[in-house]
Formats: structure tokens, sequence, C-alpha cells
């Protein structure tokens, strides 16, 4: 489970799968967002930090501090959203140009400066904006950003997990310049950790990269009601190759407050407004596992199920994704996440808020005994969730407790997200105590057949992308 729950009946451990289709490649021209960040030594003079052409991948100086890294990187950042029509050099894409790029960068960065006021009028001009660049100045402090805006159109309205416009709030109007930045969706993409330093440090994930063999692309952490975003926490995680998730849990709210609009000037559009200037993708999602009885705004508490019932949650969760589209936020992926069906939880169906404001489905379940599975644990929630979309499948929560049993678990578990096509997993990461000991790290062997199956699907995961 993600937080200790109050008193009241065990959480069970159990979920499956099932195919789903290959997403559509989006045009190389349509603004996708930073999804990966690579430092390297070999960037031209006087650049701290650049953008490829295709906005997916920033480069980023190896002579930089962690400080300044960080602020090339957010300037990069800033310069990409605030300019939806620029396109960028690709740095790193061969060794020739960036032997090219490394001889005549100067040359680049100064011609930068002045072609902006031609390129209208001029044809000749206007291609040679074409392969403009979006330049940190090195220096002590990052000085600034040189742009150059491209002679391509505008790009076009961004559409909402291929669903349609997203949804506003009630009489507004969309921004006109929203943050637009979306993830891909290609199976076996996302192996992701919760570690119980987050978002407070960043040195357990960093730690759980080295157990693991791999450092996590999805970098997860818990956010109470009237918490603000944690910008340090995803700029460490955006440094490190990593997208912050943020589970935004409502305790000791009211669900039917949360739709009225109650808390949107106190809490939700600074926070909107925070993830929007952060620029960056980042995973959202609400009220996790509604479907439990762990949680207050959840099916089976006490008394809830007739106070805040299904409907409520559904309410609050769109009204949540509206507050966030009405900012221009669309740096968001909607994560509605469910736990694994077992005997006690509520209808899944009830909690579905409709396809316009989910990208994907997250699925929480652990492995709790040595007879688990995947099958076992997840097949009824994913035909469940089948039923009601084939969006892009998460599981967003998972581990295995620590037993003889645990390296085949480990086994069975990545061999069926490669089997089942979906985009990966969570670990979370920590030890609860007596059967609830998730943690990696206390089991030699467990470790040992993680860090094989993570190369492994690094592996694969290159072979299906080629």
């Amino acid at each position: 489970m993600t937080m200790p729950p109050p008193a009241g009946p065990a959480r069970p451990h159990s979920h499956r799968a099932k195919p789903q289709p290959e997403p559509q490649a989006e045009p190389d021209i349509k603004p996708r967002g930073i999804t990966r960040i690579e430092v390297t030594a070999e960037l031209p003079r006087g650049v701290n930090a650049m953008a490829s052409r295709d906005r997916s991948t920033i480069y980023v100086s190896a002579a930089l501090d962690k400080k300044d890294r960080r602020q090339a990187i957010r300037a990069v950042l800033r310069a990409t959203h605030r300019f939806p029509s620029l396109v960028f050099v690709p740095i790193a894409l061969s060794a020739r140009w960036r032997r090219l790029v490394a001889e005549f960068g100067d040359l680049i960065a100064s011609l930068s400066q002045h072609v902006t006021a031609f390129a209208a009028s001029n044809p000749i001009t206007a291609a040679m904006a074409a392969i403009a660049t979006v330049a940190v100045v090195a220096g002590g402090t990052v000085a600034g950003v040189r742009v150059v805006e491209s002679p391509s159109p505008p790009a076009t309205a961004h559409s909402f997990a291929g669903h349609g416009s997203r949804p506003l709030l009630p009489g507004a109007k969309p921004d006109p310049n929203p943050v637009v930045a979306s993830l891909p969706s290609q199976p076996l993409s996302y192996l992701g950790a919760y570690e119980p330093d987050s978002p407070q440090d960043y040195q357990g994930m960093e730690a759980f990269a080295s157990s693991a063999g791999r450092r996590p692309n999805i970098a997860l952490y818990y956010s109470g009601w009237y918490e603000k975003f944690r910008t340090n926490f995803a700029d460490d995680a955006l440094a490190n190759g990593a997208i912050p998730a943020v589970d935004i849990n409502p305790f000791g709210v009211s669900l039917s407050a949360i739709a009225a609009g109650a808390y949107d000037s106190t809490y939700l559009m600074p926070f909107a407004n925070a993830v929007k200037a952060f620029g960056s993708p980042v995973i959202i999602s609400f009220g996790h596992e509604p479907n439990g009885w762990w949680y207050p705004w959840a099916y089976g508490w006490t008394g809830a199920s007739a106070t805040q019932p299904p409907k409520e949650w559904v309410a609050a969760y769109r009204h949540i994704v509206q507050v966030f589209n009405t900012v221009g936020a669309e740096n968001v992926t909607w994560l509605w996440q469910m736990n694994q069906d077992v005997a006690g939880t509520g209808p899944i169906a009830a909690y579905w808020p409709g396809a316009a404001y989910v990208n994907w489905v997250g699925i929480d379940g652990y492995y709790g005994q040595p007879a688990d599975n995947f099958a076992s644990l997840f097949g009824v929630t994913i035909h469940q969730v089948r039923a009601l979309t084939g969006d892009p499948t998460l599981i967003s929560e998972t581990a295995i407790t620590r037993g003889p049993a645990e390296p085949q678990e480990i086994a069975n578990l990545f061999d069926s997200i490669r089997t089942g096509n979906y985009l990966g997993f969570v670990w979370f990461d920590k030890d609860q105590g007596a059967d609830k000991n998730w943690a990696l790290e206390q089991n030699t062997q467990a470790m040992h057949e993680f860090f094989v199956q993570t190369n492994t699907w690094r592996h694969l995961y290159h072979q299906k992308s080629k």
C-alpha cells in the first residue's frame, strides 16, 4: 500500500493482463515535450544546454555542476514551451554533426541573435532560421536563452489523449499559451520507483538505481491536500532522466467540496500553475485506489460509502482535471489509478470518469504469497478495465514481499509486463514490516534477479524501438 492506512481490515494483495494496440507515432514537427536528458561534453563552445529538433531531448553540458545544470535545463524548457513554433539543432545525431557544430558553434550562436529580423520577409534567411538554436549562454551563472522563431506554422491545438479537446471549467476559455508536453506510450517504456525519502530527497532514488541496474524513469511521491507541488524534487527527477509522478490524496477534505470548486483558489490553481511552470511532463493521479476500503475517499471506508459515493469521487476527479486544463497545464498525463479487484473492493466501472479525463490507466497490486503471479493478481481487474477503455496501462504500484519465491515472482512480473505489452511498473520500495517488506535492497538474490531482468528488458525495448 502507499500510505499506512488507519486501523481496519487488512489490505489484500492481488491482479492480470491483456495486449493493447501499438500507439500511433506522432509527426516529428508536433511538440512532444522533453522526455529525456543527456549529459554530454560535446556541446559547442559557449553553450550549456540545447534541445533536439523534435523537442524530446535536452543535451546539457557535463562541465556544469548540479545547480547550474538544473538552471540550464529549466531555461531550455521555458524556451521550448514559450515559443511553440521553434525548431532546434539536433546536436548529438552523429559524430559528424557534433564536430560540425563544435567548429561553428560560435557562428551559429551569433547568427541566431540576428536572423529573426530577416526571417519573416526573406525566404533565404527563413530557411536559415529552420536550423535555429536555443542555447543557454555559458558563464558562472546561466545568463539567458537565445531563441529564433522558425518559419514553420504554429503547432495545432493540443488534443487530450486522442479523445478531442481537453475539458475546462464551466464558462472558462482555454489558455492561449498552454504548456504542451506529452509522454510516449510504447510498451516497456517505464520502470518507476517510490522511495521513503521522496519528495524530501532524491538519494533513495539514486540508491534504487544502483541496486536495480537502471535509473527509474518515473519518480513517484505522495502529496497530501494543500501540499505544494515539489518543484525541487521534480527538478531532481528531470535531471536524472525521470518523470515526476504525484499521487494527490484528499485527506481531511470533502469530495463534494472539491467538485464544487471550494479549493480552487487556495490550492488547486496554485498547484496547477506550479506544474505548468515546471514545463516538463508530470504524471498525476487523484485519490488513488478509491475502490478499496483503506482511505477516507474509498468505497469501503466505514460510513463513507454512503456520504462519499463513487459519483462524488468522479465529480472531484473531473473538476481537478478541468482546473489544470483551464490554467493551461497540458504537460500533465492523467493516471486513473485503481486497486486490484478483490473481495471487498467496490465496482471499478463506478469510478470511471470518462475517456476525456484519462490518459493512462494505473492498477495497483502486490505479490504477497508464494503462489501469487501476475495473472492471479491483475487478470480480473484488467478484464474489467478493458471493458471501459483501451488506454495504455501502467502497473502503478507493486512490489514483492520477501521470501524464497521473490526472485521467481520478479521474473514473472517482468515477463508479464513484456508479453502483455504494458507501459511498465512502479516499484514501492519500502519496508512496512511483517509481511509487507517491499524493500528490494534487503534481498540479495532478488536484487540480482531484478538487475538481470532490467538489462534484458532494456535490450528488448531497444529491439522493439528499431
